[in-house]
């Protein structure tokens, strides 16, 4: 769903969400079931460099590769146009199925994923609540000014001088 400031749903929803749409209004108070096409994982910098950020996030990437069998192409790579990157992986890969409090699945899932990881630090935990919103990509960010964008693995390397 677009809120029209750029932004949309990590959630995909069934029939019965239009119609609690059309009545309340707001998604905020909606229970029923979801679906996540992707595992989104919004990784933030902090207080460390970008290129510290990068190399974990190469890392991990050549981790789930090694570990889960899961190609680097398959993998949506963006620079969030500020402070970080998001990772989206298809949810097919761990059979996440619809249902409801799906961000409590997937939650445990990516901490798994995670344990013991530089990446680790870097995960924003609070993308994995209900109906988190997300900006599209080639969406301005607002506090930067600047476009989140896709980017290629290579180019995430070329962010640590690799």
């Amino acid at each position: 769903r677009f809120d029209g400031l750029g932004e949309y749903t990590i959630s995909s929803y069934r029939s019965q969400f239009a119609e609690h749409l059309k009545r309340r209004m707001t998604i905020s108070s909606y229970f029923g079931p979801t679906y996540l096409t992707f595992i989104t994982l919004d990784l933030d910098r902090r207080k460390s460099s970008l290129a510290s950020l990068a190399k974990a996030l190469v890392e991990f990437i050549e981790l789930l590769k090694l570990e889960h069998s899961i190609p680097p192409e398959y993998l949506r790579i963006y620079y969030s146009g500020a402070n970080g990157f998001h990772l989206e992986i298809p949810s097919k890969i761990f059979d996440i199925r619809p249902g409801y409090n799906l961000e409590v699945k997937v939650s445990g899932l990516v901490r798994r994923l995670v344990s013991g990881l530089s990446v680790a630090q870097y995960v924003d935990w609070g993308v994995f609540t209900r109906h988190r919103l997300i900006r599209l990509n080639n969406s301005i960010n607002p506090k930067s000014g600047k476009y989140k964008i896709a980017i290629t693995l290579n180019e995430l390397r070329g962010c640590y001088g690799r």
